[in-house]
Parts: structure tokens; C-alpha cells; sequence
């Protein structure tokens, strides 16, 4: 275990990465929503009034609602990357502190401000205690293969929970595209009306869904790729292994944090509790086999 991980200053961090991520989140979590509901609004209207005759006006209000969400959901995904950035750059700033190895100034470009820091900290208002021991099972042994290991654990436990992520997106996506075409056909919807009703308001969450699942299956490969790096580097800790283990957080950075899809809390607290067990049980038999 890193000695250091529990100090004041780095609980500190942790807790503003924490604030910042959830802020990311609960952006891309209304986006999703939203996306899920406009749809959901304009089926309804348009049974109403095919279907049951009630006579409403609003078809044109429905498109231009349809039209300017789609520019507010763009937006507002850009507000959330901007969190999610801040947390990814904060996160580094822990690792570095605990792994002890050299910052790429080239990679972060600009620093994290203090009172950034200082006000995720002060917003932050979960439960510190969770934050402690934030890489565990990692008992002692040489430096830099724990720091390996740890590594390890920021690759594997995203994969992991990116491949359920992954089937969960992929449904949902199967279900954007076969509900307007089965509804096409049982509310009789020419061409004209299926484009207005059903194709322009299941676009955006068609488009968000389609861009998630492309980018969560491109960062599965790529995760299990480094995977097996790192473990190949555990087998021989030599003098190039602190470059290697820069070289790994520069990925984990850049594709795991920056670039990385955002899984919901709800969806994250389902396999919280299994998969740190199973990934301490597996840091520490890695450990075991390597420590030699």
C-alpha cells in the first residue's frame, strides 16, 4: 500500500476530483435524459392525436423543440468534458503525489489552480471515509512494481465496467432504432410525419448512444493491450521501468480520464463493491507472483 494515499493533502485531492467527475456526470446523466423524454413527449402527441383525435396544434413547436435541444445538448456536453478534464488533471496530480514518478508538463498543459482544488474539496459531500486506501491490496514490496499494479487497477477496473457499460448502451441503442420503426407502422405514420415525430426526435439520443458504444468498444481493446504491457513489465523491474510506468500514465491520462465515457453513479454503485474485492484479491496475488 502507497503510505502516502491518506495523507490530509491527498484526501484533499481526491475529494475535488470526486466533486468535479460528479459534476461531469450529472450533466451527461440529464443530456441522457432529456434525450430519452423529448422522444417519449412527441409519441405521446402523436398518438393522442391520431389516435384518440384530440386536436392539437403544436407540430411545429415540437420540431423546433426537437432542433434546439439538439444544440443545448452539444453545449452542455462540452460544459461537462470541461468537469470532466478538471477531475482527470486533478487525479493525476494524486498519482504523481503517491507514485513518485515525473509529471509530463507537455501532456496536462495547464495546472489545476488551488482554488479549484479548494473548492471541489469544500463542495465535495460524500463520505470521506470511502476515499481512503484509494489503491488497495497492495502490500509491500518493491515501489515500482506497486505502482504497476496500481496502474494495472485504473486500466482493468475501467475495462471491466466499460464492457457491461458497453452491452447496456448497445440494448438501449437496439431499442432507439427498432421502437420508431415499429411505431411507424402501428400508427400508420407516412413518410413525412415519421421523419418529423419519430427520426428528428430520436436523433440526438441516437447520435449520444452511437458515439458512446464506438468509443467504449475502441477503449476496451486498447485497455486489455496495456493490460498485458504492464504485466509483461512485472515480470522484470529494471532501470527503464520508472519511463515505462510514465509511459502507462500518460495513457491512463489521456484515454482513461480525458477521453474516457463517464459511467453513471447508478450505474457505477451496481459492481462497486464486487469488483474492489475481486481487484485486491488480484493485486495482491500479483504481488505475490512478481514480488521476486
Amino acid at each position: 500500500m502507497f503510505a502516502q494515499q491518506n495523507t490530509r493533502e491527498n484526501l484533499k485531492l481526491l475529494k475535488a476530483m470526486r466533486y468535479y467527475y460528479g459534476k461531469a456526470k450529472s450533466i451527461k446523466s440529464f443530456v441522457l435524459f432529456i434525450s430519452i423524454l423529448i422522444p417519449i413527449i412527441f409519441i405521446v402527441y402523436k398518438y393522442l392525436k391520431n389516435i384518440e383525435h384530440i386536436n392539437f396544434h403544436f407540430d411545429n413547436l415540437i420540431v423546433s423543440i426537437a432542433l434546439v435541444w439538439t444544440f443545448i445538448a452539444f453545449y452542455l456536453e462540452n460544459k461537462a468534458d470541461m468537469y470532466a478534464s478538471i477531475g482527470a488533471k486533478i487525479q493525476e496530480k494524486f498519482d504523481l503525489s503517491i507514485f513518485k514518478i515525473p509529471a509530463n508538463d507537455g501532456l496536462v498543459f495547464n495546472d489545476v489552480s488551488h482554488e479549484l482544488i479548494h473548492y471541489g474539496n469544500t463542495k465535495f459531500d460524500g463520505d470521506e471515509e470511502q476515499l481512503k486506501d484509494w489503491y488497495g491490496g497492495l502490500k509491500h514490496s518493491h515501489h515500482l512494481l506497486k505502482v504497476l499494479i496500481a496502474q494495472r487497477t485504473n486500466v482493468i477496473w475501467g475495462n471491466e465496467l466499460k464492457k457491461k457499460f458497453k452491452k447496456f448502451i448497445g440494448f438501449l441503442m437496439l431499442l432507439i432504432i427498432t421502437i420508431p420503426i415499429f411505431l411507424a407502422f402501428n400508427l400508420n405514420l407516412n413518410f413525412k410525419d415519421s421523419v418529423i415525430f419519430l427520426i428528428i426526435p430520436f436523433s440526438p439520443l441516437l447520435y449520444i448512444t452511437i458515439k458512446v458504444y464506438l468509443k467504449l468498444k475502441s477503449q476496451i481493446y486498447n485497455n486489455q493491450i496495456i493490460n498485458n504491457k504492464i504485466l509483461a513489465d512485472c515480470e522484470k523491474i529494471n532501470d527503464f521501468t520508472r519511463e515505462r510506468c510514465r509511459m502507462y500514465q500518460d495513457y491512463i491520462y489521456t484515454e482513461n480520464r480525458l477521453k474516457s465515457i463517464l459511467i453513471p453513479d447508478w450505474f457505477y454503485n451496481l459492481y462497486k463493491r464486487d469488483m474492489n474485492k475481486m481487484l485486491i484479491e488480484t493485486n495482491n496475488k500479483l504481488l505475490e507472483k512478481y514480488k521476486t
